[in-house]
């Protein structure tokens, strides 16, 4: 006799690290990311990271962490979507 289950869906977190905005809201964004990342991977919860349009880590990946990590180390902003400063009138 064989009992057959479907597959259980792991839970996972989607991170998103938006690529707009000022440089230093960029950083604070990727700053967050990284603790997320580390709390998440301490805790074993499955996870996917997008920065901007891009994929940096899947949470099916056993090496999510280290990808991901260093994905938020490289990122850079691009200085065409950071946005300019409101002069008043």
């Amino acid at each position: 006799m064989v009992k057959e289950r479907e597959g259980e869906a792991t839970p996972g977190i989607d991170l998103f690290v938006e690529e707009t905005g000022m440089p230093e809201a960029f950083e604070a964004r990727l700053s967050d990311a990284c603790g997320a990342v580390l709390e998440l991977e301490r805790r074993t919860v499955p996870f996917r990271l997008r920065i901007g349009d891009r994929i940096c880590a899947e949470a099916h990946d056993p090496d999510r962490r280290s990808k991901a990590l260093e994905a938020l180390a490289r990122a850079r902003l691009d200085p065409a979507s950071a946005a300019a400063p409101v002069t008043p009138p």
